[in-house]
């Protein structure tokens, strides 16, 4: 059954990107508490921000809708004259960035402030050209990525980021006169390295002919499908105009998404030291969200579109289209439930703890520097953002594999909006918080996209009443009133406890030890009061991570949506 596959697909891959991304991060948290106590934090404010603003937006605007619509495609719609045609439609997005960076670069270089740092403008060469070469790997990201395949994505991005980061490490350690240099050409290495691995991957792949659609690396490049055909008007038209929707509705989510971070660019709100510190503590607070939450958005995101079908107008007909049964809508609401309690409940024990142990974890990280009271109130502020962002990704990767182009245009419109909310709420906040502002506003900003997705999520399940045979996922994810509880006493005590034993970062290793041994406790309570009480959401955490979702549940809620409907038409008739 495809529709198992790609469950266990998904599980696999989304477990093998958590494992990865831990062991990564743990290299990275090492790497950048060097580069902390060896970088200025005017260099970190113009590499973390700037310069990755820089990049960030080229990649994100090139690479993301022509992503988004080719992963909607499923195994069974997969032949070789549709991957040309595939083909085609990505290169047109890896031409793009070529123009996109071109742009973005005089901007970077003539029109923002300029810093007084040597290397500046071959900084900013160097992550345009880095962005290009990612955008480069998309053919080959894509076609493993619809073939299900586990490990490559994982190893290329794993090898090519530890490479990166471990390299600034050392770059910057023995040679800090070099300055913006290290990171620039660290940068690309790391971009072309990921690109070479592909390459070579995809070569060998060919020759063995393990892949019918792909023959040779020609089948990477684009070209006509039939003789005398310009390649770039070749391609599948329905995922030209999705591709389309999602450009529009990336420029928005871009801007929302990092928000802060254009602000402080074109706005020059903060300094750049001020913006080292508030990215060093965005990079450390934003963890969890990145090992935990993106690989899952990433990965179900290729789940549910390929399990459902988007509507489409008669003019956006595909003859390639699937057909999702009741038994898909089933699984699809079950997973669904899943993964937006799981956001809940991880995103309530990093806003509780979050505000005892923000200090500390500051402290051990980049020293007493950043152990001050703006930091320390930067990352208490971010633990509650993160689950803000944890419910915001869930339902928006539902969202966006499941609508149509019409609802996809809708979407971006009311994206416009809280752009527009977004920015004045930061305009109001920023001057009075300074820093924190900024996260205030990215709160509201994110409650109000997860207000909007769970308002099309809800008249999704109208339309597809299977999602919610099971029952509604919008309202199984609130955990119980002895969870809620639990986290309401595990918060007041560590806070008591921070305060009791740790009222200013003092490294007195006893009192840090007894305030670690009263968190863990707390932490033990919460979940033994999640185990017990919610016993069938870790049922279903279990077989979903081991890729064997709960068949009979999905199989019976999709029996029990056929017998209300048969009910339901001889009421009618």
């Amino acid at each position: 059954m495809l529709s198992q596959r790609y469950v266990q697909s998904a599980a696999a891959q989304t477990s093998a990107a958590i494992v990865l991304q831990v062991l990564l991060r743990i290299v990275s948290f090492v790497s950048n508490a060097v580069i902390v106590r060896v970088a200025s934090k005017e260099m970190l404010g113009i590499v973390n921000v700037r310069l990755m603003l820089l990049y960030s937006t080229i990649v994100f605007l090139s690479r993301e809708p022509m992503r988004r619509a080719c992963l909607s495609v499923s195994l069974n719609q997969l032949s070789r004259p549709y991957w040309r045609q595939l083909v085609n439609l990505i290169w047109i997005g890896i031409l793009s960035s070529l123009g996109i960076a071109g742009l973005l670069s005089l901007v970077w270089t003539r029109l923002l402030t300029q810093p007084e740092m040597a290397w500046y403008p071959a900084g900013v060469a160097a992550f345009a050209a880095s962005a290009v070469i990612e955008v480069m790997a998309e053919p080959f990201w894509i076609f493993y990525q619809i073939q299900l395949n586990v490990r490559l994505k994982i190893i290329a991005e794993g090898v090519s980021l530890g490479f990166g980061t471990v390299l600034t490490m050392v770059g910057l350690y023995l040679r800090p006169d070099l300055g913006l240099l290290v990171p620039s050409a660290a940068h690309v290495l790391t971009k072309t390295l990921l690109l070479a691995i592909f390459v070579t991957r995809a070569r060998t792949d060919a020759q063995h002919r393990v892949y019918k659609e792909v023959t040779s690396l020609r089948d990477m490049l684009p070209g006509p499908s039939q003789a005398g055909a310009w390649w770039f008007k070749h391609y599948p038209p329905s995922m030209a105009s999705l591709a389309l929707s999602f450009f529009r509705h990336g420029i928005v989510k871009q801007l929302l998404t990092e928000g802060e971070k254009y602000m402080m660019t074109f706005g020059n709100m903060l300094s750049f030291a001020q913006q080292g510190v508030y990215d060093v503590v965005y990079s450390l607070g934003s963890l969890v969200p990145r090992f935990l939450f993106h690989p899952i958005e990433e990965n179900y995101y290729t789940f549910f579109a390929a399990l459902l079908t988007r509507e489409t107008s008669k003019a956006d007909k595909d003859p390639y289209a699937k057909k999702t049964t009741a038994d898909d809508e089933a699984l699809a609401g079950t997973v669904l439930q899943t993964l937006l309690k799981t956001a809940v409940m991880v995103g309530l024990v990093l806003a509780c703890f979050g505000q005892g142990y923000s200090r500390l974890l500051l402290g051990i990280y980049g020293g007493e520097n950043l152990a001050q009271d703006d930091g320390v109130l930067l990352l208490q502020a971010y633990s509650v953002y993160v689950l803000c962002m944890a419910l915001n990704g869930i339902s928006e990767c539902f969202v966006a594999a499941s609508s149509s182009r019409e609802e996809i245009d809708e979407h971006n419109r009311w994206m416009v909006a809280f752009s527009a909310l977004y920015i004045i709420a930061c305009f109001f906040l920023t001057p009075k918080l300074g820093a924190v502002g900024f996260i205030f506003a990215n709160c509201i900003n994110m409650l109000m996209r997860a207000s909007k997705s769970f308002y099309d999520i809800w008249l999704y399940i109208g339309h597809h009443p299977g999602v919610a045979a099971k029952g509604n996922p919008l309202t199984a994810c609130i955990p119980s009133r002895a969870v809620l509880f639990a986290f309401a006493l595990a918060y007041v005590v560590t806070t008591y406890s921070e305060r009791l034993f740790l009222p200013e970062l003092q490294w007195d290793l006893k009192a840090i030890a007894v305030h670690v041994a009263v968190g863990a406790a707390s932490l033990f309570l919460v979940a033994v009061t999640v185990y017990f009480e919610e016993g069938a959401f870790v049922q279903d955490v279990r077989l979903m991570w081991s890729g064997k979702p709960s068949k009979q549940a999905a199989g019976g809620a999709a029996t029990a949506t056929k017998t209300n409907k048969t009910t339901a038409n001889k009421k009618t008739d």
